[in-house]
């Protein structure tokens, strides 16, 4: 683990860590003295466990060990940690003892990061045996019955994490699928598709009345909370695994698997600006002060601080889906135009191929007897 400023990109500590990949953490900077950073590491080969440290002095308070890894970010709400396990469970820990309040075994391993909001706890559990997704609403109340209530996918794997707005829970399906429930009851609002599955460690970002999707295909949507309309997309020619969006003022901020970071109009949907990298795929970015502090996660990975250049030219792009009709029909002319020439050149040559012909009408050949098999005397 690694501690930049902000500002200047200088390091700051290090931290050692078990082998594991590159994992998302959570820090909580009003607990303790300096605030506290939660991470996960280890991998299925053993040493798999979630850590405290104070970043004060960044001595460890605590370390939780596990049968199997957790992927997701842990998620710090209230003095407690909340975060799921490839052992089909999702645990609740005090942050400042690392005790467990609670565990509760899921239908699947949980590499999603939980979401948590008024005394519930949201998370995605898929069963790589059957092929199932599930969403579940966890009380966070200790002695309260832990399922609230669940929702199955009949099949697809690879969901998001989810997301709260109000009173509405946002996630998506491997079935490519965006679906909204009532977080109380459990009941589906509305679902609509996209064109692809989703990463785990990725979240939809919520903007007042907007839902902002992104896929594993490069597809980036957004939707209308109440009703699911959708109002625009946009498709990337690469893949996003590991960033959620960020919404940024009228500026959608995306990070792509090939080091791009691009700016989509939260309007429109028309991509504004990108930068690309040679540094491995972005993570989410992360406002600081004026800054936009990006992770990279390649073999040349590391830490990119972006900054506003006022003298910058914006663009106007729009999706590679949305119908551009003047450019269509003047495509659909280009290649009728070729279609026909090809086709004349094809029937010109076929028309110059030599036949015998023939003889004239003064050759004396033309008129004299065939042999047809016959002596004068008969067959």
């Amino acid at each position: 683990m690694f501690g930049f400023d902000p500002s200047s990109g200088a390091g700051l500590w290090t931290l050692p860590k078990k082998e594991s990949p590159v994992d998302p953490q959570a820090v909580d900077p009003a607990a303790g003295t300096g605030g506290t950073l939660v991470y996960p590491e280890g991998n299925e080969d053993g040493g798999a466990a979630v850590v405290a440290v104070d970043l004060s002095n960044r001595h460890q308070l605590w370390r939780h060990e596990l049968k199997e890894p957790a992927r997701g970010a842990p998620t710090i709400v209230d003095g407690k940690v909340y975060f799921g396990a490839r052992d089909d469970v999702v645990y609740c820990l005090d942050l400042a003892s690392g005790s467990v309040d609670w565990s509760q075994r899921l239908a699947g391993r949980v590499d999603a990061a939980p979401a948590v909001a008024d005394g519930r706890v949201f998370v995605t559990a898929e069963n790589t045996q059957t092929g199932t997704a599930q969403v579940y609403a966890l009380a966070t109340d200790p002695g309260a019955k832990r399922v609230v209530w669940t929702h199955q996918l009949g099949f697809g794997l690879h969901a998001s994490s989810a997301s709260i707005a109000g009173e509405v829970v946002v996630l998506g399906f491997g079935d490519g699928s965006v679906r909204a429930f009532d977080a109380e009851a459990g009941d589906q609002r509305w679902s609509e598709s996209v064109r692809g599955s989703f990463s785990p460690l990725t979240t939809p970002a919520v903007d007042g009345d907007a839902v902002y999707v992104a896929d594993r295909t490069g597809g980036v949507y957004r939707f209308d909370l109440s009703s699911g309309r959708k109002v625009w997309d946009y498709q990337f020619a690469q893949a996003i695994v590991r960033a959620s969006p960020l919404v940024d003022g009228a500026h959608l901020l995306v990070g792509l698997n090939d080091g791009t970071l691009a700016a989509l109009d939260t309007a429109l949907g028309h991509l504004r600006w990108q930068t690309t990298l040679n540094a491995g795929p972005m993570g989410s970015p992360v406002p600081a002060g004026e800054l936009l502090v990006v992770p990279s996660l390649g073999r040349h990975g590391g830490i990119v601080a972006f900054r506003h250049d006022p003298a910058g030219t914006l663009i106007d792009q729009t999706s590679p889906t949305v119908l551009n009709l003047p450019v269509a029909l003047a495509n659909f002319a280009g290649a009728f135009l070729a279609l026909f020439v090809f086709t004349l050149l094809g029937f010109r040559l076929l028309s110059r191929r030599v036949t015998a012909p023939f003889p004239p009408s003064g050759d004396p050949k033309r008129n004299q007897p065939q042999d047809h098999g016959f002596d004068e005397d008969g067959p």
